[in-house]
């Protein structure tokens, strides 16, 4: 059961001039944040499950395209970071157990198809088979 983003609302992007601390030298660190709602796809049926037993992990995720594409050449340090927001659940039996939340975030810079530039690429592994709220934040650093 895949996963989709069907909502994304992101924040103003920031762009700020730093001085690494190591170094000394200027740089430029840019953070693109906001908020995903993401869920599995639709189907029809039921959803059944073995006590003890949760579903893998799904991977989600996207191109953050606030930014533009970024130059191919020069070195830009990428770090992400999300946590739920909301969490939708639904269970009406009793001593029902749910397992849900979000892992393993990633973000990459990603060639674009015509090899002009790159793209900032956030994913992560989404558990428990339920609407989730994602808060992210991705952080590049770069020369100025």
């Amino acid at each position: 059961m895949a996963y989709q983003v069907r909502a994304h609302r992101p924040d103003p992007v920031l762009d700020i001039f730093v001085n690494d601390a190591a170094t000394g030298v200027p740089r430029r660190m840019t953070v693109l944040s906001g908020v995903l709602a993401v869920g599995p796809e639709q189907q029809r049926g039921m959803r059944t499950y073995v006590r003890g037993q949760q579903p893998e992990g799904e991977q989600a995720g996207l191109y953050l395209a606030d930014l533009g594409v970024l130059p191919m050449e020069g070195d830009i340090a990428v770090t992400a970071e999300a946590s739920l927001s909301q969490v939708v659940v639904n269970a009406r039996i009793d001593n029902v157990e749910m397992i849900y939340g979000i892992g393993d975030v990633t973000a990459q810079l990603v060639p674009s198809q015509d090899n002009t530039g790159r793209w900032p690429l956030l994913t992560f592994m989404c558990f428990g088979q339920q609407p989730l709220g994602v808060r992210y934040r991705v952080t590049l650093m770069r020369d100025r």
